[in-house]
This record gives C-alpha cells, sequence and structure tokens, in this order.
C-alpha cells in the first residue's frame, strides 16, 4: 500500500506541473491575443485609408466605425453561442 506521504508528494508534483502548463498558457493566449487586436487595428486602418481616398474622411470614419461595430458584434454573440 502507498504510503500517504507519498501520495501527497506524487499529488503536489502534479499539481505543479499543472500550474506550470496553466501560466505557460495564459501567457501565450495573452500575447497571441494582442497580436491578434493589433492586426485588427491595421486591418481597420487600412480599411479606414482606402474610404478616405474613396469617400472622404468622414464617411470613411463612418463605414470603418460601422464595420468595427458588426464585427465585435459578431464576435460577442459566437461566444455566447460557444458558452450556453
Amino acid at each position: 500500500m502507498i504510503a500517504l506521504a507519498d501520495l501527497l508528494e506524487a499529488e503536489g508534483r502534479e499539481l505543479r506541473r499543472n500550474i506550470a502548463r496553466l501560466g505557460q498558457s495564459y501567457a501565450l493566449n495573452s500575447v497571441a491575443s494582442v497580436l491578434a487586436a493589433g492586426g485588427a487595428l491595421l486591418i481597420l486602418w487600412a480599411f479606414y485609408q482606402s474610404m478616405v481616398m474613396a469617400m472622404g474622411p468622414v464617411m470613411g470614419a463612418l463605414i470603418t466605425g460601422v464595420v468595427g461595430l458588426l464585427c465585435a458584434g459578431v464576435m460577442l454573440w459566437l461566444a455566447q453561442l460557444i458558452n450556453r
């Protein structure tokens, strides 16, 4: 029979491994989120620049803002579907 001290030691090692894995996952997700947000902002900026050339700054800002809000709304809707 396994002694209680050996069992607790094994559980402690497993807990440390899981915490380390969780920390690595959190760090990678954080970096990926920042990069994705930066990429999305650059895409919106490029879209704005093309709209300015075609329609002027006010309409470009309006259209770009609406597109950004629509993208955010779709993402929120998808998040709600996933969490049900």
